[in-house]
């Protein structure tokens, strides 16, 4: 199962999915799996255990070095934007 997030223009699809693809193949592989298996686990929980799963699921995986090391390009990446918008 996955989640409608955007819709894309007419004749854009294909190009629009794979440049998505990509940006994810740079992630942590066993965050994407967990992501969504719990994903999916949680469609059959009420909103208190749902909470309590995404809760989980942050606290496990922010703190890895993978998430810092993009958490940090980023936020370079605005720090960037916002100063050529200057």
């Amino acid at each position: 199962m996955g989640y409608v997030t955007k819709v894309f223009p007419e004749g854009q699809l294909l190009s629009s999915v794979m440049a998505i693809a990509k940006e994810m193949a740079s992630y942590d592989r066993m965050c994407l799996k967990e992501t969504k298996q719990l994903a999916n686990h949680i469609l059959d929980e009420d909103l208190d255990g749902a909470m309590k799963v995404q809760e989980w699921l942050f606290r496990t995986y922010i703190g890895s070095e993978d998430n810092h090391q993009r958490i940090d390009a980023l936020q370079a990446k605005l720090a960037a934007a916002r100063a050529a918008k200057k």
